[in-house]
């Protein structure tokens, strides 16, 4: 059984096509890339693989999981995580609450997360330990606790990549180096691309080249 697996798969923006008999399997530790020129559907399959779009036709199974009945909400929880080709961020809290936002390990009642006890405060503590072990690999320590609309565009990216090591098992990578790719800091290429390496012993990814101009959908 196929980690990721998505099987003619089809999505239509009125008369366009934008997917069309799709199908992709993912094996379990593979790091998978999707190819082709802009406007050829990449993007569109991340929304389908995570519920922003509903699938037209064809099916997306998760650890055989059918995932295409389901919401973005109810997927996210499932270990599914994504990055976005234009940030989303919160800009006025700090990078650190920004990076915790993505922790969903722990479940806890509405009792303890209103009085701050519990699971709640062991899963939040967790989770700040986490993200600041994250921020600190990809030379964000020291903006932890800057608000996140602040950062330089390049650190907004770096920080948006943090988020993919807080329990998701496979990631959606779209366009992750923007920011670095002319002239950007190399210290954050050189985090970024170590984490990639160390990334793969632990979990499944696919990304979307940017600029990639052979292959198609």
């Amino acid at each position: 059984m196929a980690f990721l697996e998505l099987l003619n798969v089809d999505k239509s923006f009125g008369g366009v096509k934008a997917v069309h008999n799709f199908t992709l399997t993912v094996q379990e530790g593979e790091l998978v890339g999707l190819i082709g020129p802009n406007g050829a559907g990449k993007t569109t399959v991340f929304n389908l693989i995570t519920g922003l779009y509903p699938v037209d036709n064809g099916q997306i199974f998760f650890q055989g999981e059918d995932l295409s009945p389901l919401k973005p909400y109810e997927i996210i929880p499932r270990g599914i995580a994504r990055t976005f080709q234009n940030l989303r961020l919160f800009a006025r809290v700090s990078a650190l609450e920004n990076v915790i936002t993505a922790y969903r390990k722990c479940q806890y009642s509405f009792l303890e997360a209103l009085f701050h006890a519990g699971r709640w405060k062991l899963s939040e503590a967790e989770a700040r330990k986490r993200a600041l072990e994250l921020l600190d690999f990809m030379g964000l320590a020291d903006k932890a606790l800057q608000a996140a609309g602040t950062l330089p565009y390049g650190h907004q990216r770096s920080r948006d990549c943090t988020r993919f090591g807080l329990g998701a098992e496979i990631i959606a990578l779209g366009r992750t180096c923007c920011g670095h790719e002319s002239g950007g800091d190399r210290r954050f290429k050189h985090a970024y691309q170590t984490h990639m390496y160390q990334f793969r012993h632990n979990y499944n990814s696919y990304r979307t080249p940017h600029g990639a101009r052979d292959g198609n959908m």
